[in-house]
């Protein structure tokens, strides 16, 4: 995975090397497609998909000592949206996580969802967003458009149009649907005969970050009808070449590390 890095920045192993730590990260906030439970039981607690996330975190951060240090906050918004803050380096990146209202939901419940969401951004406007999960919108496809890329779902949901208008109202992009993939790498979801697109990989549209890119992964289960998402995403980050050696060392390992557990 190599990055490309503006001027001034020295493409070298120490982004590789975040490439790597984020691409993992990513999976290790990877949200199951369930309701959170913020205000459950201890009991409760430990089989929502809130638990979930912090457990597959943990067990990240506590196999790779580097990262531990870096998560800085984590918090259950409501039962449909979770935040964590990640300090990398010079950047401060928030993950924020999504199981967006249905379709059928009545139109007091899509307010309220829509309203919670929008003062998350507002909350966070100044950081740098990495924006994943279940979003129940088919966003179609655009050659025009700052959110929506031209490799999206042909077809539109009802969702769409809140979807849609939010990020052109935060200025975000739909990464997933800027990168042509064939089929079995594009759409996150089967039922019976039918294919979707509807798990988003999200960010800002003047993110300083770089989204290599965003494919479906249907050969790693993640426990859900859901295909797993990976987004690979890159940071540039000035190193010297005293110890690229050492760095080039450490992804050689972590890589080693990463496979052996998937």
């Amino acid at each position: 995975m190599v990055c490309n890095t503006p001027s001034g920045i020295t493409p070298s192993a120490g982004a590789q090397w975040l490439v790597h730590q984020q691409l993992h990260m990513l999976e290790a906030f990877l949200i199951n497609q369930q309701t959170f439970h913020s205000n459950a039981t201890a009991d409760a607690l430990q089989q929502s998909p809130l638990s979930e996330l912090r457990f597959r975190l943990h067990i990240f951060t506590d196999t790779y000592s580097s990262l531990s240090n870096r998560l800085l906050l984590e918090k259950a918004v409501n039962e449909r949206i979770i935040t964590a803050e990640l300090s990398l380096r010079e950047h401060k990146v928030i993950i924020i996580g999504i199981y967006w209202v249905n379709e059928s939901d009545i139109p007091e419940i899509k307010k309220n969802f829509q309203d919670a969401f929008k003062n998350v951004l507002k909350k966070w406007k100044e950081h740098e967003l990495i924006i994943l999960g279940d979003f129940n919108s088919k966003v179609g496809t655009s050659t025009i458009s700052h959110v929506v890329g031209e490799f999206g779902d042909k077809v539109k949901s009802n969702n769409c149009s809140r979807l849609i208008k939010i990020c052109e109202e935060f200025k975000l992009k739909i990464q997933n649907t800027f990168f042509y993939h064939e089929d079995i790498r594009k759409y996150t979801r089967y039922e019976k005969k039918s294919k979707s697109l509807i798990d988003f990989c999200i960010t800002r549209q003047d993110t300083r970050l770089y989204v290599l890119d965003v494919l479906a992964c249907r050969w790693l289960e993640c426990g859900t009808d859901h295909i797993f998402l990976e987004a690979t995403v890159s940071f540039p980050v000035i190193t010297n070449d005293g110890n690229r050696k050492s760095i080039c060392e450490e992804i050689k390992q972590l890589g080693e590390r990463i496979r052996s557990r998937l």
